[in-house]
């Protein structure tokens, strides 16, 4: 499998980007499949839940290296999961 790497996405404002990542994950999630969400700080990441929790999504929150290992556990790995820290390019930030 290779790796889709599509161009960056630019948004005029906060409340847009963030407004996009959740129309995003609605999208996913319609479909039954969890989604891992990497922010940059745990103020992204409570941001992040209460944009789901209105939703009615399902999510859980994790914050260190050790809690991201245990999202891959079953039946953790079928919810959608914002996690503190994760390097790379991460949806919404």
């Amino acid at each position: 499998m290779l790796r889709d790497d599509s161009s960056d996405v630019v948004f005029s404002s906060e409340s847009g980007k963030w407004n996009a990542v959740l129309t995003e994950i609605k999208r996913m999630h319609k479909t039954g499949r969890p989604v891992l969400v990497g922010t940059t700080s745990v103020e992204r990441s409570e941001q992040l839940a209460e944009l789901l929790q209105e939703a009615e999504i399902t999510y859980q929150v994790s914050k260190g290296k050790d809690n991201l290992l245990s999202m891959f556990n079953v039946p953790q790995s079928m919810l959608n999961n914002i996690h503190t820290g994760i390097h790379g390019k991460s949806a919404g930030e």
